[in-house]
């Protein structure tokens, strides 16, 4: 990892480093692989997850693509470009559009904005913030969550 804001500008500047280092481009389908089921391998979770299968955890994310490629896409968004978080089969954030999904599963849905776009999520965010914001004396802005509430 290189300390980047999150998973999206990970795999972005691996790409780029990649490039830089060897001269040579590796395939978004191959940094797409080693973040899903490379990284599943490598910590022994491989029969948990790292992939999508038939009795695996239910782990995915959904982006809007911006390009017709879905290995380019995925390493092509950006954070208002993601439209839903899956975890363990249960929808945990995403667009508002997304909101009957969230309500076939139990539980309570906040609402706010990241980058401008109406988003929903199974956790009270904008509450966290706030209290970080208390417990640390000023306004802290977390980079990898631009959140309006």
């Amino acid at each position: 990892m290189s300390g980047g804001e999150n998973i999206l500008e990970e795999l972005r500047t691996a790409k780029k480093t990649y490039r830089r280092l060897y001269k040579s481009e590796i395939s978004d389908k191959q940094l797409v692989t080693m973040a899903t089921s490379n990284a599943a391998y490598a910590f022994l979770l491989e029969k948990i997850t790292g992939r999508i299968a038939a009795g695996l955890s239910a782990d995915y994310v959904a982006i809007r693509p911006r390009v017709a490629d879905p290995y380019a896409a995925l390493v092509g968004a950006r954070l208002a470009d993601v439209s839903l978080v899956v975890y363990r089969g249960n929808p945990l954030y995403g667009d508002e559009a997304m909101l009957p999904f969230f309500r076939r599963f139990p539980g309570e849905i906040f609402r706010f904005r990241v980058q401008g776009a109406p988003k929903i999520c199974r956790y009270n965010v904008p509450a966290l913030l706030d209290a970080i914001r208390t417990n640390v004396g000023y306004k802290k802005t977390l980079p990898f969550l631009p959140l309006v509430s």
